[in-house]
């Protein structure tokens, strides 16, 4: 082919976007396969492969979709002679430099996934930083690994100049301008999808999601060191540098020697620690603080009946501290005992990718049976994969508890369910247990917008002040013989 032939050759759009998707996922999978033989002890187990393989490409297709946007928009915006070969020239070069960077990373995840058997996530920044741990790690414990990845980039950078015309342009002019446009307006549902782990409804793909087999080893196959890495360092640069205790100001605290305080600040141990079969039923109420119950904070809301007399038979704390403003925080909290630290994320957004304490594996070990409810919807606050991941056996939401009062006002109109048939389904099932268990109840109705409740459980005349219809909404949490009208 002449020199004057290949100048007349246009970049080809389809060619160009199909070969840094496949190339991408390719590496994605390449990565994911010398990860499994390098690492077989860690691996070894029992795994689902064709979970493994569907939800692997879903997370492939996401990372894919997020590194090579910019490029395809640019390889597929429509335009016409220089201008065109400008901007689309620009996306191609692009869209390679990402797949050279994608690969970079990955060697990195790869090494470092050897040292702490998961991927990279918030500590990405840090290790950029640790230069004088970093350069003797790699050259010294692996240099075979670190030369074979510098000769493989090189390599590819050569190919690519000299392949670079053969590759992607064809000698065919570009498309008509209608034709381009066409073409982008229907690529972009697409990448939309693909950018949402091909999730049309709820909510997009999370690191979360890979465990739903509840399987630490199958996850971390799944999972790509890209995704978690770019995920973890987005975090880590709205974090808060703290001013933690020092070791002194610990034991005074705790009233623990220095030693302990510095080593083990808030472990206890118990001398007797035997299980007792004691069922366990926690329910986190939404919005419902101390000063909206007349029992504790003697208050006048007349919305707390049941809670006031049980208050007068129950240990009460008097100190009510909270963890955060986000009902995923409490729940976290709650579940894991970790309150929200932003320099290791929170559950359902890579604090998982630890090796957190699970409630529900624990109590199966001692043969309960554990129970996940909400009354919102099941992907509220991505807590049904929350519940999978802490091990609970059972979990409801919204759409598996049907509405069995015929007195709302507007039984459709509440948005994050209705607690009453939430809390009476959680009762139905603790009846039906035949074990010990440990049940978890989230309620949302008191979340706004606040719904009408039913009309002689109203203590205040709805739609009047946006505070008072919150307080109607906290009487349906209670057993009905405690309701009371103003």
């Amino acid at each position: 082919m002449s020199d004057d032939q290949i100048n007349r050759m246009k970049l080809s759009q389809f060619r160009s976007v199909l070969f840094l998707y496949v190339s991408m996922l390719f590496i994605l999978a390449c990565f994911r396969l010398a990860n499994y033989i390098a690492y077989h002890d860690y691996f070894a187990g029992s795994i689902d492969v064709m979970t493994i393989l569907f939800t692997s490409v879903r997370f492939d297709l996401m990372t894919a979709s997020y590194v090579l946007l910019l490029p395809t928009l640019l390889i597929l915006t429509p335009a016409k002679g220089r201008i065109a070969s400008m901007i689309k020239g620009t996306g191609l070069q692009l869209g390679l430099v990402m797949l050279m960077l994608s690969t970079i990373a990955l060697m990195g995840d790869f090494i470092y996934f050897g040292v702490v058997n998961r991927h990279t996530f918030n500590d990405l920044p840090l290790l950029i930083t640790e230069t004088s741990f970093i350069i003797p790690f790699l050259v010294k414990d692996h240099l075979a690994l670190t030369i074979f990845s510098l000769v493989l980039v090189i390599s590819t950078i050569l190919f690519w100049l000299k392949k670079w015309r053969t590759l992607f342009y064809v000698a065919k002019p570009h498309k008509s301008f209608l034709a381009q446009s066409g073409t982008f307006l229907l690529a972009l549902p697409l990448l939309i999808l693909c950018m949402r782990g091909l999730d049309l409804h709820g909510k997009p793909l999370g690191i979360i999601d890979a465990y739903d087999s509840q399987n630490e080893q199958q996850a971390n196959l799944i999972l790509n060191g890209i995704y978690t890495g770019a995920k973890g360092t987005a975090q880590s640069y709205q974090r808060t540098d703290y001013k933690y205790f020092n070791a002194e100001q610990l034991a005074a605290r705790l009233n623990k020697t220095e030693d302990e305080a510095y080593q083990y600040p808030f472990l206890s141990q118990f001398t007797e620690n035997s299980p007792n079969s004691r069922n366990l039923v926690i329910i986190l109420v939404e919005a419902l603080s101390y000063a909206y119950v007349d029992g504790l904070s003697g208050s006048d809301y007349k919305v707390t009946p049941f809670l006031d007399e049980l208050s007068k038979k129950a240990e009460v704390y008097d100190n009510f501290y909270a963890v955060g403003q986000r009902s995923n925080l409490g729940v976290q909290a709650s579940l894991f005992g970790l309150p929200p630290l932003e320099s290791v994320g929170y559950i359902g957004g890579g604090l998982e990718l630890s090796r957190l304490t699970k409630i529900g594996n624990i109590a199966q070990s001692h043969g309960y049976q554990t129970q996940m409810l909400q009354s919102s919807k099941r992907d509220s606050i991505r807590l049904d994969s929350i519940a999978n991941y802490a091990g609970f056996q059972q979990y409801l939401g919204r759409s598996d508890i049907p509405i069995t009062r015929t007195d709302y006002p507007d039984p459709d109109g509440a948005q994050f369910g209705w607690d009453y048939e939430m809390l009476m389904k959680t009762l139905e099932l603790a009846n039906k247990s035949d074990k010990p268990f440990i049940s978890f109840s989230f309620t949302g109705t008191t979340h706004m917008p606040y719904v009408e409740t039913p009309k002689h459980l109203q203590v205040y005349p709805y739609g009047q002040d946006t505070f008072t219809d919150f307080l109607n909404t906290v009487i349906p949490n209670q057993p009905e013989d405690a309701w009371v009208k103003s």
